[in-house]
């Protein structure tokens, strides 16, 4: 399913061995790693749904560390 992402900002990352990984799940949002370092969600919308604190749609998302992006 479709996500758009609306607000994100860089995050540390310690552990970005692997782009896509879900490194981290924070409060505010899931911390994804990347190529060059890592990008935590804050603000996404998906398909057919109103905007949601990245937080909170991570937590009914089931997301869980480790997994790899896109689910």
């Amino acid at each position: 399913e479709p996500l758009k992402i609306w607000r994100a900002q860089q995050a540390p990352c310690d552990s970005c061995e692997t782009a896509g990984k879900i490194v981290a799940i924070e409060k505010n949002g899931p911390v994804i790693a990347t190529s060059s370092g890592a990008l935590q969600l804050l603000e996404v919308q998906a398909a057919g749904k109103a905007r949601l604190n990245a937080g909170d749609w991570a937590r009914g998302a089931r997301l869980e560390r480790g997994q790899l992006w896109p689910l």
